[in-house]
């Protein structure tokens, strides 16, 4: 999570320094399309935007009397401007959020993105295939389903698939070493085709069951068990009949917790609402996906530049699908101002072609988003109250040691050896926000003994 910033005085010095600035790169920089960077003496990146005419923008930062406190503060310390041309507007905006990602510029709206996503996919290959979970931050290749938000989601589907339609989850390695059945088939989870308990060609008609069913095609695979059950009886095969039952006994029941989506109960959609407290905003976004439920996830952002409600939202989206797999429909709260031009961006970022961006106008849409929205202000009420409680704690340590300036950060260090070798440091965070996990550091030290004493 970003720091907060003191506000302080401006500087007339560091303004004067800045108008000098930004009148030179005004006069140097064309009337086009594309990106900037403003950086700090150190060549630090302070600040990534877009602009339909760079020229038109970097004039309107001459005009310190209507920007934001902290806008005015960032150009106090503007020393350049980098610039980058783009052919169109989306490719700007495109741009823009791949940078400010990349970079994590000071005073950017930054989405606090440490979070990795779990995906199903069935194995291929000579082996018959089986049910595996991965977990990532960016989008896999080949046929995968998800993403689920947390590991209790996809569990929970991988449980389900494993009962309904009974297929492998072991590695190739433990598949191979099979003389006999294993735990997941006396259970009832497996039908083993490891000791040929099933031949191959009924297993792989499971697998594409399994497939449509994780593609929505609920209603198909119901069909054709339905069938089967018929045959089964014809057959006088009772025992397989009632096997095939419980199936479409275990295929309604899940369906029936699943969520209702109308319309688009066959497609993938992503329901994104907000809540705001002071300059933090927070967005919970809800996956489902052909009406499954693939669970939630939340990002606490500082919104350093005064964007507007409907700005935000547009910059959140661009950062949050920049290496993600982007669903056929983003239902917003809040519709951004340009609709086409976002829409564009999100395609030429590999987005389906059948991609929408609409508000929550159907009684099943407007449902998940109200959960949404009351989600988002619990939690960012919630999140506050740490954060206060974190504030008082900071506070307390400042007065205690006699601190005069405002304590933000506190860094602990440890070091450690066995008798002089294999040494190694340990750097732990501690912000507002309590503990920063994943702001922990280890070091090495190759050669202890040369800082010996």
């Amino acid at each position: 999570m970003q720091r907060g910033i003191g506000v302080v005085d401006d500087s007339e010095a560091g303004l004067e320094k800045a108008q000098s600035t930004l009148e030179y790169y005004a006069g140097v920089v064309q009337k086009a399309t594309g990106v900037y960077k403003m950086l700090n003496k150190h060549g630090i990146v302070m600040y990534v935007g877009k602009a339909k005419n760079l020229k038109k923008r970097l004039d309107s930062y001459k005009q310190f009397d209507k920007l934001p406190v902290r806008i005015r503060y960032m150009l106090q310390h503007l020393h350049s401007i980098s610039f980058i041309y783009t052919d169109k507007e989306s490719e700007a905006l495109l741009l823009e959020a791949r940078l400010i990602k990349q970079l994590r510029p000071r005073f950017n709206l930054l989405m606090k993105d440490d979070k990795s996503f779990t995906y199903i996919s069935l194995t291929q290959g000579l082996l018959p295939a089986a049910l595996v979970g991965h977990q990532m931050k960016k989008v896999p290749s080949g046929e995968h389903y998800g993403p689920f938000a947390s590991v209790k989601a996809a569990q929970g589907a991988l449980d389900s698939l494993a009962k309904t339609f009974r297929l492998r989850t072991c590695p190739d390695s433990f598949y191979r070493q099979r003389t006999k059945p294993c735990l997941q088939h006396q259970i009832g989870r497996c039908s083993a085709p490891c000791v040929e308990k099933i031949t191959h060609e009924e297993y792989a008609r499971d697998v594409y069951k399994a497939k449509q069913f994780l593609r929505g095609r609920v209603d198909e695979v119901v069909e054709s068990l339905q069938k089967d059950i018929s045959g089964a009886v014809d057959e006088k095969n009772y025992e397989r009949a009632a096997l095939l039952k419980d199936r479409v006994q275990s295929i309604n029941k899940f369906v029936a917790s699943q969520v209702p989506m109308g319309q688009f109960c066959d497609k993938a959609v992503d329901v994104i609402g907000y809540a705001i407290q002071g300059e933090f905003i927070n967005f919970y976004i809800r996956f489902v996906q052909s009406t499954w439920d693939y669970g939630k996830s939340q990002y606490l952002t500082i919104n350093q530049q005064g964007l507007t409600e409907s700005e935000a939202v547009m910059h959140f989206v661009l950062q949050f699908y920049s290496n993600r797999r982007i669903p056929n429909i983003i239902v917003l709260s809040c519709m951004p101002p340009d609709i086409p031009l976002l829409q564009e961006a999100l395609l030429a970022a590999n987005a389906p072609k059948d991609l929408q961006i609409i508000a929550a106008n159907t009684p099943e849409l407007k449902q998940v988003m109200d959960d949404a929205i009351v989600g988002a202000k619990r939690d960012i009420g919630e999140r506050m109250r740490v954060r206060s409680e974190m504030e008082g704690l900071l506070e307390k340590l400042r007065s205690k040691f006699g601190i005069r300036q405002h304590v933000r950060r506190v860094e602990l260090y440890d070091n450690s050896h066995l008798r002089m070798t294999t040494a190694f440091g340990a750097m732990i965070l501690f912000t507002s926000n309590g503990f920063e996990k994943s702001a922990y550091r280890k070091f090495s030290f190759k050669n202890p003994l040369a800082y010996r004493q």
